[in-house]
């Protein structure tokens, strides 16, 4: 039995060719969360080779979702492979790997490229054109993904070279996150307890926990445990891919109490400000909380992660034992913890500041 996987319209669809041929696909069942399982075997008899029943899957997917062929063929042949292959990701990194892979064909078509025989020279010209606008994390960030991407059509002969493969990585001096002081994380507080108590829940759990804003994004009730006193990153959401448990300090507790009231499978942070089977947009929390930073006038580099920054400084500052805050922030080494604290100004120095004798 041969079988030909591909995704359309985040409908994944399977050509099985055997004793009888035919075109397998899984709808939605009314409103509940099960699925069921339906095949077409009209048209699918008169070939054995899964190239060759392509075009008829094609065509009678069209017929299903009534479209035209011209609207079901994917925007590149990046977007069919990570489509086909989307069983392997994580729905944000899915997301992400469409918004880079979206982006490289709107410059491609500008610059008349053909985006899955790019050349060296012309990829090399994207990345150094992605960097005027990008930070460093995010342009190291496209090149790997175009990379992984082109390795994998690589591999199905989709292309035959991978141009990102050798590309140097652009250095520029890092500028990171700045924190914020109690001035400022005062008037945000005060802002969003009056306003905003949704996103005085995201602020919270970054400072105190540290959990990072796409993390935020696809956190579950079921994952936060008032009793116990923690709350779980899954490891298929966990940036570092494993499952972690951080401390949920008490006075975050009476603040999450609300959360009982709702179904567990619900989303934390869902839309219209209480948590629903439905998650935010990928940018949605960052947004707002720009929109708040506008609202009060608070100017520099500050995003929604700098809570993350803002909580680090406040338990150095709190005295907390700095193993501790290796295990609430996730570093996998005291090294990374002390790197990280370095690049935020707070490198172990109170000895030198108040201990060194006078000359």
């Amino acid at each position: 039995m041969n079988k030909k996987n591909f995704c359309i319209n985040k409908v994944v669809y399977t050509i099985v060719v055997g004793e009888r041929n035919y075109l397998e696909y899984f709808v939605q069942y009314k409103t509940s969360q099960h699925h069921i399982r339906k095949r077409l075997y009209k048209g699918f008899s008169v070939s054995d080779d899964l190239d060759e029943l392509y075009p008829i899957a094609l065509r009678q997917i069209a017929i299903l979702q009534q479209k035209t062929l011209a609207e079901l063929e994917p925007k590149s042949k990046l977007h069919e492979y990570i489509e086909n292959h989307k069983y392997r990701y994580k729905i944000r990194t899915f997301e992400q790997f469409e918004g880079v892979c979206t982006r490289f064909t709107a410059w491609c078509k500008k610059n008349k490229v053909i985006p899955h025989k790019i050349s060296y020279v012309k990829a090399r010209e994207y990345i150094s054109e992605s960097a005027s606008t990008r930070k460093n994390g995010t342009l190291w960030n496209i090149q790997l993904v175009l990379k992984t991407i082109f390795n994998g059509m690589k591999k199905e002969k989709i292309c035959t070279e991978n141009p990102f493969a050798d590309l140097p990585k652009i250095k520029r001096t890092p500028t990171s996150l700045m924190y914020f002081n109690s001035v400022q994380s005062k008037a945000i507080k005060e802002y969003c307890q009056k306003y905003d108590t949704q996103m005085l829940r995201a602020i919270l759990l970054l400072y105190s926990c540290g959990i990072r804003p796409g993390e935020l994004r696809t956190l579950q009730i079921f994952d936060i445990s008032i009793e116990e006193g923690f709350v779980e990153v899954r490891a298929d959401q966990a940036k570092g891919g494993k499952a972690i448990k951080v401390v949920l300090p008490e006075q975050l507790k009476t603040l999450l109490t609300i959360l009982q009231s709702y179904p567990p499978h619900y989303f934390v942070f869902g839309k219209y400000g209480n948590p629903s089977d439905k998650m935010v947009s990928q940018n949605f929390l960052n947004d707002k909380h720009r929109l708040i930073l506008k609202e009060l006038k608070i100017r520099g580099r500050y995003a929604l992660y700098s809570w993350k920054h803002t909580g680090a400084v406040a338990m150095v500052r709190a005295g907390i034992n700095i193993k501790l805050i290796q295990l609430q922030l996730r570093h996998s080494s005291l090294d990374m913890t002390n790197e990280y604290l370095k690049n935020l100004g707070l490198a172990d120095n109170d000895d030198l500041k108040n201990k060194l004798p006078e000359l």
